[in-house]
């Protein structure tokens, strides 16, 4: 079972618990929203104030590391090689620091995470590589 939640424009929530996915699929349709297949736009406009400063002094000392880190391999760190840079005991953890924490506050400065670094998944004899690449805004960082 799902639990919905609905946002007015006018900012009155409703949620609905206990709904089953097939009931929510059909509500998404039948109130006007996406269809399957169409791409939700964004507003680019945001974009052109990026603030590179205070989004650096908003993240982590993690996330700076993160970043120092990616700055000094310009073609790219596997993620266990980071993870150890990182002082992690756990690969895993190195999503917290990019998923939990730059992905969530780079929009409210005006920046795309992908500008800032990649993640590329190769395979190499089965096994599964995740490498960490610095994106084409990084150098607009202040690295200190």
């Amino acid at each position: 079972m799902a639990k919905l939640k609905i946002t007015h424009p006018d900012g009155t929530v409703y949620e609905v618990s206990d709904i089953s996915f097939e009931e929510v699929n059909s509500l998404i349709h039948r109130t006007g929203s996406r269809k399957p297949g169409t791409r939700k736009t964004i507003d680019l406009q945001s974009l052109d104030n990026a603030d590179y400063k205070g989004f650096w002094g908003a993240i982590t000392d993690k996330a700076k590391e993160f970043f120092i880190a990616l700055h000094k391999v310009p073609d790219g760190i596997p993620l266990d090689v980071l993870a150890a840079e990182l002082s992690f005991d756990n690969s895993m953890k190195v999503g917290g620091v990019t998923g939990g924490g730059i992905a969530k506050l780079a929009p409210k400065f005006g920046l795309r995470t992908e500008d800032l670094y990649q993640r590329v998944m190769t395979r190499k004899k089965g096994e599964r590589i995740v490498i960490y690449k610095p994106g084409k805004d990084m150098g607009k960082l202040p690295l200190k």
